[in-house]
């Protein structure tokens, strides 16, 4: 229900398919974190191949951050071996290894390599090769483009991400929107649609904080009320 997202699900286009699978991903993840399982892991590793599929490595590397941020939040290890890492690399391959077979056969190395090194590596790292295809903005970009693009909650994240942050070794979501988000901080390729894949666990904080006991502050409460004017007004406009 944020601006961002709703502006993106009215695009066609592979952002949406993204969203879900790297979603799907990290949802298997905590599955297989709680109570370890093969066919969790199975499917864990399809999921983590499909969100290549969907748009590069962008996917991967997204889960990979959440993966090495949850680790040093928890100073456990053993969190890789819980999702059978051989399994799940096996699974993610199987849509993966045909399409780059397929991919190959049309245009050899220089296909492969615009695709999986021009694509993602140089346009990460802002090579001029990379940088020639656009879209380079400064590592605050995303600092001033989120606020606008999570309305009308955008009031609410705030003191949702001040309780997971207080609860960082418990709450599941914190290293599902942090890591990704410095991650795309550090790429010289931004754009405020790039964000989408972390709303998910926007809205898992967003909701969590609501829904929670604690007693609200004075100025929480006035967040809450300012928040269902703003999207009541967004709806009437």
């Amino acid at each position: 229900s944020t601006w961002g997202f709703f502006m993106s699900a009215r695009w066609i286009q592979v952002d949406s398919a993204l969203v879900f699978f790297t979603t799907l991903a990290v949802f298997l993840y905590m599955k297989v974190r709680e109570r370890p399982s093969l066919p969790v892991s199975m499917l864990l590793g399809l999921a983590l191949g499909l969100s290549f599929m969907s748009k590069g490595l962008v996917g991967p590397a997204i889960f990979a951050s959440i993966l090495a941020m949850d680790i040093l939040v928890n100073r456990d290890l053993r969190l890789i071996w819980r999702m059978r890492p051989v399994t799940t690399a096996l699974f993610a391959c199987l849509p993966v290894l045909p399409w780059i077979a397929g991919l190959y056969s049309q245009g050899g190395w220089p296909f492969l390599r615009e695709t999986l090194i021009v694509n993602n590596f140089m346009r990460f790292l802002g090579s001029p090769e990379g940088a020639a295809l656009g879209h380079q903005n400064g590592p605050l970009y995303y600092l001033s483009s989120l606020p606008s693009n999570v309305l009308p909650w955008t009031l609410v994240m705030i003191p949702a991400l001040v309780s997971s942050i207080r609860n960082y070794r418990k709450d599941p979501y914190l290293s599902w929107f942090v890591a990704p988000f410095i991650l795309l901080c550090l790429s010289s390729t931004k754009r405020s649609l790039y964000l989408v894949p972390l709303f998910p666990a926007l809205a898992c904080m967003a909701a969590q904080w609501l829904m929670s006991g604690a007693e609200k502050r004075p100025w929480e409460r006035i967040a809450v009320r300012a928040t269902w004017i703003v999207a009541l007004v967004g709806c009437l406009a």
